[in-house]
């Protein structure tokens, strides 16, 4: 999933009434700005797979997380 839709649909959600919002993908590739963009973001945390190392990325954001 591309992090705009990622946002489109952490905007519906709070429309909906929603409190608390987790992401979760699979494979994450997390280049360009993605760090800054999740610190940026209200998700609640970032979760990954395990499938690509995600130590330097969850040294740069505290949202990071694996699984």
């Amino acid at each position: 999933m591309y992090y705009s839709m990622a946002v489109l649909l952490y905007c519906r959600l709070l429309e909906a009434g929603a409190l608390k919002i987790y992401a979760i993908c699979t494979h994450g590739i997390l280049s360009g700005s993605a760090i800054t963009n999740i610190n940026n973001s209200r998700f609640e945390c970032f979760v990954v797979t395990n499938t690509i190392p995600q130590e330097k990325n969850m040294k740069l954001s505290s949202k990071i997380q694996v699984s």
